[in-house]
């Protein structure tokens, strides 16, 4: 199995390029938001576009779709474009890498300060 991680210091993120390469594929890993919704809660539109890596088209933004983390990280989609497009898939805060793990291990993605790895999922009490 393959996983997407960022490996450096910032946070996993994805670049302009890997969104028109999704939008193109009409990948299962994107999602379609009209810019009038993505901005609906947010009252200055210029400070807060800086912060968001996202692709506009007509009166949409493109974005990977966030709601399962685990289920973008193994997409097939999104592995095949970054090892296409190698450093350029890289978001603005990010070095992804894709890492290889057996078929039948349970993981989790772990993180310190964005920088991430995997984990085999175990039991933890507290």
């Amino acid at each position: 199995m393959e996983i997407v991680i960022n490996s450096c210091y910032g946070g996993f993120g994805v670049s302009i390029n890997v969104l028109k390469e999704l939008y193109k594929m009409k990948s299962s890993c994107i999602k379609i938001v009209p810019i009038k919704e993505y901005f609906k809660d947010y009252p200055d539109k210029n400070s807060i576009i800086k912060f968001h890596e996202h692709l506009k088209i007509k009166n949409n933004i493109i974005m990977l779709d966030d709601k399962d983390d685990n289920t973008i990280r193994v997409n097939k989609d999104l592995i095949k474009i970054i090892k296409k497009l190698r450093k350029k898939a890289d978001g603005e805060y990010a070095e992804l890498k894709i890492i290889k793990i057996p078929n039948n291990i349970e993981w989790a993605i772990e993180e310190y300060d964005g920088f991430e790895y995997i984990t085999e999922k175990h039991r933890t009490w507290n």
